[in-house]
């Protein structure tokens, strides 16, 4: 009788060993790096492949090891007018994963409608706690509007010099996006990507070679489609492989002189949330900020609408808090301001409008 006691206490024992083993197992799993199962500190992982911190871009590709990208850009950054599988860095991750056999995670901080110094904000506000290989940056359709040409190479350059400062290791390409015609702001990535040594991608080029007419690899004539995305992700991906085979050296070197001297000012970004909603009936507002630049965090919407700018009584400019959708832009309003302080005013032409503004962005 003992002995089946015994017996039966054995049998119960062996399957709650085996799941304590399989629980153990799992937990395991799930205490890797970002969910991703892949191991950390040059440990390999079933798939052989290894995860370090001190290489390069390229010399992660050759080794077969997970790499990181990140994204700042636009809507033609985070691939708007494409199915999800077409967009540009999905395609590219596929692309490295199937020819290189690289495991890629793309990580973006994008913005439709947005310039380059709303990526320049976001960068200093957002941190993913991971190092990246290489970095994107997809500016300019936007900007040519909003930006005068000496705004948009300062604010520019102080975003690569800022990627290279968090990212020692990464490689920066600089992305020149198709839908753009005038030369002005491809002329300055051109003219900074030389300066510092980065990857200058003018997907123009392969929209020229492609030899086929802009609306049939366009989504709504600015906006690649999914044709126009794969020439994009092709495009990118003959530029790893051609830097790969050179064996470079990723150097940028952020110690130099600013090439635009008023890249000075933009050393950081304080976003002072001073406004008050301005609601129907209102006709302006004012408030005093120090500082030699000034940005407007706006939170546009369907019932947005018109509103001008005043600073210390001069007119500067005249803005739109409109959008289809529900979206915040950080707008660079003007910059070599004497660094004392200056009353702002914002004026409503339409006082049946509603303008929304998240607050001022200064040093």
């Amino acid at each position: 009788m003992s002995w089946r006691i015994k017996r039966k206490k054995r049998t119960f024992l062996i399957p709650a060993i085996f799941s304590l083993i399989i629980l153990s197992f799992f937990v395991f799993l799930f205490s890797m790096d970002n969910g991703d199962t892949y191991k950390k500190n040059n440990q390999k992982t079933n798939s052989n492949i290894v995860f370090t911190d001190k290489e390069n871009v390229y010399e992660k590709i050759k080794q077969k090891d997970i790499i990181r990208y990140l994204i700042i850009g636009d809507s033609i950054g985070q691939g708007d007018g494409a199915a999800t599988e077409f967009k540009w860095f999905n395609q590219l991750s596929k692309k490295l994963e199937t020819t290189n056999g690289v495991i890629s995670f793309p990580y973006k901080i994008t913005t439709p409608g947005s310039t380059v110094f709303n990526g320049w904000f976001d960068f200093q506000n957002k941190d993913f706690n991971r190092d990246m290989d290489l970095v994107f940056i997809s500016f300019g359709q936007n900007d040519q509007n909003i930006m005068s040409e000496n705004q948009f190479g300062a604010v520019y350059e102080s975003l690569i010099r800022k990627v290279k400062s968090k990212y020692k290791n990464a490689e920066i390409y600089t992305i020149i996006e198709s839908s753009i015609q005038a030369e002005k702001m491809p002329r300055i990535i051109k003219e900074l990507s030389d300066y510092y040594g980065t990857t200058v991608i003018d997907t123009r080029i392969a929209f020229k070679e492609s030899s086929k007419d802009y609306k049939t690899l366009s989504f709504d004539g600015t906006h690649p489609n999914n044709d126009g995305y794969t020439l994009y992700s092709n495009y990118i991906y003959n530029h790893i492989t051609k830097r790969l085979s050179l064996n470079p050296v990723v150097n940028v070197d952020v110690n130099k002189r600013n090439l635009y001297s008023n890249s000075s000012i933009y050393q950081e970004a304080k976003l002072t949330s001073a406004f008050e909603e301005l609601k129907e009936g209102a006709k302006s507002s004012k408030i005093r900020f120090n500082g030699s630049y000034l940005g407007l965090s706006i939170n546009k919407n369907s019932s947005g609408g018109k509103f001008q700018i005043y600073i210390d009584g001069k007119f500067i400019k005249e803005l739109s808090s409109y959008n289809k959708f529900p979206i915040t832009h950080k707008v660079l309003i003007i910059d070599e301001l004497s660094d004392t302080e200056h009353i702002l005013e914002i004026r409503l032409p339409d006082s049946n409008k509603k303008i929304d503004l998240k607050g001022m962005i200064t040093e």
